[in-house]
Parts: structure tokens; sequence; C-alpha cells
């Protein structure tokens, strides 16, 4: 029987890797040391001895969550919260990075702030909220890309057609963005990604001050993978195994 993180990767996305279309992540060597590992830090939130540590009672589903998406209320849950980042980087040797805890601290710190945010988008209280409670109780990994590609350093970000991601028109439906966001580790076996500015911004540069979280299966989105240092020989590469 498949994982709930397995049957929820069966959603049509589009991964590539050495110029071939992976169709089944989990029967592809190059993904199942990590998938596995991931499938075991995910089934702790179901674990009688570690759930408490890794994470917390959602206040809708009554279901194990992860603490990154608690807001602490005092020192003692601080301190929680700490402890369940502390025993996913022990279990994988402090060596994995992109455990999506980290980003869905930064989906919790934007749903917090909703309030000063709304100033700038009316609907930002609406979708943040949304998506923070989907994020939580559907247990979804999320990632980030934010890092701007590096074409001519000799110029200014800013000074870089292409370079930076902004908004070039909107419509009924929406805005049109154009230019690349780069480094969107974990996408394949990742739900959604965060695609924010990195760069300090002057208050003239409004078109690249744009934020959006994307489903990683949307249609006609194509991940293409680096090449994989992903090993089978868990005895002599115990790490990259994994």
């Amino acid at each position: 029987k498949r994982s709930r993180l397995a049957e929820s990767l069966k959603d049509g996305r589009n991964v590539w890797l050495d110029g071939k279309k992976i169709d089944d992540l989990y029967a592809h060597q190059a993904f199942t040391g990590t998938l596995k590992t991931l499938t075991n830090l995910l089934d702790m939130l179901d674990s009688p001895e570690e759930q408490k540590i890794v994470g917390y009672e959602s206040p809708k589903t009554k279901e194990y969550v992860h603490k990154s998406f608690l807001i602490p209320k005092d020192l003692e849950e601080l301190i929680s919260r700490r402890k369940a980042f502390e025993l996913w980087s022990r279990k994988t040797y402090g060596v994995m990075s992109r455990l999506s805890d980290y980003a869905n601290s930064m989906v919790t710190a934007y749903f917090i702030d909703r309030d000063f945010f709304n100033q700038y988008d009316s609907g930002f209280f609406e979708k943040i909220t949304a998506y923070y409670e989907q994020a939580r109780d559907e247990r979804r990994i999320v990632i980030q890309a934010i890092l701007d590609p590096q074409i001519d350093r000799s110029k200014p970000s800013d000074e870089q057609e292409d370079a930076l991601l902004k908004v070039i028109r909107e419509t009924e439906e929406g805005i049109v963005v154009r230019g690349a966001k780069m480094i969107a580790t974990a996408s394949p076996y990742a739900h959604d990604v965060i695609i924010m500015p990195h760069q300090k911004l002057t208050p003239d540069k409004t078109e690249h001050a744009n934020m959006c979280i994307i489903p990683l299966n949307l249609p006609g989105l194509q991940i293409v993978c680096r090449e994989s240092y992903a090993s089978k020989d868990q005895k002599k590469h115990p790490l990259s195994a994994q």
C-alpha cells in the first residue's frame, strides 16, 4: 500500500530527468531514497511516540499537523516548535535543508501578518488564510523559488529586462508575468512552490513586488531536474541512498 504522500503525488505532474519524462517517481532510483525519507518524516505525525513532538492537532481536522504551522503563544510553545524542527533535522543527519518546514514557516508568517499585507492586496487576507489551512491540513510539501538568474553581473538586476520576474499586464482573470526564478529544490516531490522577490525593492519597482504560490501539477508546467546524485548502494553511500 502506497503512503499518503505517494498517492498525493499521482497528480499529473510533469517531471523530467536526463531528457526523459518520469511517469512514476516511486519507481525511479533517483527519487526512491528521498521519497522514502519524506514518507518516514510525515508518518511521524501518525506515530503515537512522535506525533506530539513534531506536530499538534489541527483546529479544523483534529489530525496532527506539523508544528511549522503552529503560532506560538508563549515560550513553551516556541520551544516545542523548535524541537519539531530539530527532530526532522536529526532524522536526516542535518543534510536535507528542503524539508518543507522552512517554507511552511514562511506561509505561517504571512498568515500572521495577513492584516498588514491586505493593504497592498485587498484579497490577501482571504487567500493566505485559505492556503495556510490547506497546506497545514493536507500536509502539503511547500518549497520556494526566489533567487534571480545571473545574466550580466556588470549591470544592476533591475536593468536586465528578462532577469527579474515582473508583472507586465493585468487582466480580468489576473496578472501576466514575465521573467525567471531559479533553484526550486525538491520540486519533483513537492506540492506547491512559493514565488516571490529576493532582493530589496525600491518603491518605484511595484511591478516586481509580486508573490504567488503555484501548484507543481499545474497544466503546462514542466519540472526539469538537475543531474541526480542518488545512489542505490546504501552501504557505500549511506546518505545519498536516502
